[in-house]
């Protein structure tokens, strides 16, 4: 009776055995999954900490540009000619650049531009003649 109940635990452990292989192989392959599914969100979050310096950098460019536009722009009458095409080029520069950060011509500072540089163009040509 002892052999046939040795037998039977011998016989119950060596079935088991590859049982076991198999599901450690398993763990293994979760495991694996795992680590890589890590690297990747690493990978990830470097990247948003990458943009997210960027996005802040162009945001602290775009609080330069603003902080000069909420100065109201004065339009002086005894300009010279030069001096009304330079200040007339500098503003559209300004204006072109606002508009390629993402602003709209209906944007308070574009409005407030465009409304100078009009204002200038007027007192320059009126000048010129």
């Amino acid at each position: 009776m002892l052999r046939c109940v040795s037998a039977f635990v011998v016989a119950s452990l060596i079935s088991i055995g590859p049982a076991w292989a198999a599901t450690d192989d398993a763990d293994k392959a979760r495991i694996q999954l795992l680590e890589d599914q890590v690297i990747v969100l690493k990978e990830e979050v470097r990247r948003l900490r990458l943009m997210t310096s960027e996005m802040q950098t162009r945001l602290n460019q775009v609080n330069i540009v603003l902080h000069d536009l909420q100065k109201p722009e004065v339009v002086e009458t005894q300009e010279e000619p030069d001096e009304c095409a330079t200040r007339i080029a500098d503003l559209t520069k300004k204006k072109d650049m606002l508009m390629s950060m993402g602003l709209k011509e209906s944007h308070p500072d574009i409005v407030n531009i465009s409304n100078v540089l009009r204002k200038l163009s007027a007192t320059c040509a009126t000048e010129s003649r």
